[in-house]
């Protein structure tokens, strides 16, 4: 085989490659567009406001290397996340805003690893809430304890829950 050939060869291997992995992201895409939290517009009270956080990835609750292609969420980014009364807000530079209504999120954990990420033990703080087909948790990366504390406790009083314990526990240990 001559280096044209090879090269032929190589090109189209390359693109088929890349075919197949735009046409996969596309599917998941349709699959997962049902996830969407509903539209609504959130109007309560700013409880914590957060303009640089590290947004990692959204997962079914459970299977944290699995990831669903919410839209607004899909691609991971830096992120502008504003805890409300009545729900919170994320803005993933480029994406659309996606709003999770209160009704909705079920709670916040610490992890250590979701796909694409694996941090020191609690690094990344789990919005645990659920979509019309089933709980998810997305995952955001601080850049401090605590900014990460800040946000366990603004999530238990929009819920009117005491912080999570383990969080305080985890922070007072940083």
């Amino acid at each position: 085989m001559n280096f044209f050939t090879s090269t032929l060869v190589l090109v189209a291997l390359t693109a088929l490659l890349f075919w197949l992995m735009w046409r996969s992201w596309r599917r998941r895409g349709r699959r997962d567009a049902d996830l969407a939290p509903i539209e609504t517009t959130l109007t309560g009270d700013t409880i914590a406001s957060f303009d640089r956080v590290f947004y990692v990835a959204t997962t079914p609750q459970g299977a944290p290397l699995e990831r669903v292609a919410v839209p607004g969420l899909a691609f991971r980014g830096w992120a502008q996340v504003a805890v409300r009364t009545d729900g919170l807000e994320v803005q993933v530079t480029g994406e659309d805003p996606v709003v999770i209504a209160r009704e909705a999120i079920t709670g916040e954990t610490l992890a250590q690893l979701t796909i694409d990420k694996v941090v020191e033990h609690d690094g990344l703080s789990n919005l645990e809430w659920v979509s019309p087909r089933g709980a998810l948790a997305t995952s955001f990366r601080f850049s401090t304890p605590h900014q990460q504390h800040e946000f366990a406790e603004s999530i238990a009083r929009m819920l009117n829950q005491h912080p999570n314990s383990t969080t305080a526990r985890s922070l007072e240990e940083a």
